[in-house]
């Protein structure tokens, strides 16, 4: 398919096998997904493993579909229009992945700074496209801010972005970042931030403390006005029960096609507080 073609250049851009790499979400690709899980529900699973190309294994391993669904706000925010303002990405991690989502699908951004305790070293050169500039630092301390604010000239950022970064602290440091987000913020600053909200128990082992909905709800509400909360995926367990008979009735005919992980991240944008991840929508008050 040529980098042009009909189905679009950030389609073309995408790699399936890594979730971290996402651009934007294209409907093909959510249509891709759907037909390849439905064929595997009429084989058996490989005696010796799944195989390099078995696509609930690829989602299991980085929760892709989860992962498309996180990054189609994102899309609607930043890719359905030309964003001239500076973004914050905090937590971008090692391959910086908004980033790169703004760069395949070619937006101009006036500054893009990425932000990881690692230091992000992505597999893509948006410079040619946009200034782009990576701090390497803590984002529950002010030097890293402070940084990104002499790049800034002083101004706050026009987008703030943290997506699968407070998980990995612990709850006090949690409130350290969001304490250092209210204050790099402006008056006009948007703010998307994303975290899993599950039981706080069962934890994968490189999150620290993850937070209930209900308690980062409140942590929020102290330093922001919420705009907007949806859920990105969720489980059947928690969300069927909250289904109202008409969502029922749809679940059931869909799910004579989708499979139980499409059909969550669907739904669960309507039951944020059942659901396993949320994004949140946020500015100062």
């Amino acid at each position: 398919m040529p980098a042009n073609g009909k189905h679009g250049y950030a389609l073309y851009h995408l790699d399936t096998n890594f979730n971290a790499i996402l651009g934007k979400v294209h409907r093909d690709l959510w249509a891709h997904e759907s037909r390849y899980e439905f064929v595997t529900r009429f084989f058996p699973a490989l005696p010796d493993g799944p195989s390099e190309f078995d696509i609930p294994t690829r989602r299991a391993r980085g929760d892709y579909v989860p992962m498309m669904a996180e990054y189609s706000p994102l899309a609607k925010i930043f890719v359905g229009k030309n964003m001239e303002g500076t973004l914050l990405d905090l937590g971008c991690g090692t391959l910086a992945p908004i980033g790169r989502m703004l760069y395949v699908n070619r937006r101009k951004v006036k500054h893009y700074i990425g932000v990881d305790y690692r230091g992000a070293k992505p597999e893509y050169n948006a410079t040619k496209a946009f200034p782009c500039t990576y701090l390497k630092g803590d984002v529950t301390t002010w030097d890293v801010y402070a940084e990104a604010l002499k790049v800034l000239e002083g101004n706050p950022p026009d987008f703030i972005t943290s997506f699968e970064c407070i998980e990995h602290m612990t709850k006090e440091k949690g409130e350290l970042f969001l304490d250092n987000i209210a204050k790099v913020a402006g008056p006009r600053t948007t703010i998307l931030l994303s975290t899993p909200c599950h039981d706080g128990i069962h934890l994968p082992h490189d999150h620290v403390y993850e937070w209930t909905w209900s308690g980062l709800k409140s942590a929020l509400e102290e330093r922001f006005v919420i705009e907007q909360n949806m859920g990105t995926f969720a489980s059947q367990r928690d969300l069927l029960p909250a289904l109202s008979p008409a969502e029922r009735e749809i679940w059931d005919k869909l799910s004579e096609f989708y499979d139980s992980s499409v059909l969550s991240v669907f739904l669960a944008p309507l039951y944020p507080a059942q659901s396993r991840n949320s994004i949140w929508k946020l500015r100062l008050p």
